[in-house]
């Protein structure tokens, strides 16, 4: 591998592995009736980030991630995270 080329993983799995959840909003919805005045309905908290994320054999083209699961209140309740990346480009 290039000198550079490793120098630019390096960096994204040092940043991988200092990564820092955002967005993650409470939300409300808001019930309608025709026969009843609208009262809003106030859903759960968004679950806790996940825990101790680690980035290992990373390629130029790929990574694999692992993390364990948020400590949660309540048991058996499932979560989904959805993963986002973009391309980095050398020049």
């Amino acid at each position: 591998m290039k000198r550079e080329a490793f120098r630019k993983l390096f960096e994204t799995i040092t940043a991988l592995n200092h990564m820092h959840l955002t967005g993650m909003k409470k939300l409300e919805s808001v019930a309608s009736s025709t026969t009843e005045i609208n009262e809003g309905i106030r859903l759960p908290d968004p679950p806790n980030p996940p825990r101790n994320i680690v980035a290992s054999n990373a390629t130029a083209g790929s990574v694999c991630l692992k993390w364990d699961p948020p400590i949660f209140l309540e048991e058996g309740k499932r979560y989904w995270y959805t993963l986002t990346f973009k391309t980095r480009f050398v020049t």
